[in-house]
């Protein structure tokens, strides 16, 4: 029963613990956190740990804080899927080409290139 009640108890942690260990957190995120919160949590100490986190008393913004996070995650996705596009992209090339003889120039593209273009 105790030990039931200690996780119930911890339960309520864990939104805010989850947030604060989003792999999109970058320093201007931490920033904006002692900003809007008026801590600031020492992140990259090797020695802040769970316990630091619950004497700090986060929970009490817990709003502020899982907003930052949740900006930094959707981020983190753009940056991520920007990264994946400009490897796809790397190595590309385009043909221009004069269009008939108009003395006008077109770009004259491959079928992989327009899946490429489809898909993004």
């Amino acid at each position: 029963e105790t030990v039931r009640n200690e996780l119930e108890d911890f339960q309520k942690y864990l939104p805010l613990l989850v947030a604060l260990r989003s792999p999109g957190m970058r320093d201007r995120h931490w920033e904006k956190i002692t900003e809007d919160v008026g801590v600031t949590i020492p992140h990259d100490d090797p020695e802040f740990n769970l316990t630091k986190i619950l004497e700090m008393d986060l929970h009490a913004s817990e709003e502020a804080l899982v907003k930052v996070c949740d900006v930094a995650g959707k981020e983190f996705g753009i940056e991520t899927a920007l990264e994946k596009m400009y490897g796809e992209w790397e190595g590309a090339e385009l043909e221009v080409v004069e269009y008939r003889e108009t003395q006008t120039h077109v770009i004259r593209i491959e079928e992989t290139i327009t899946q490429m273009l489809d898909d993004h």
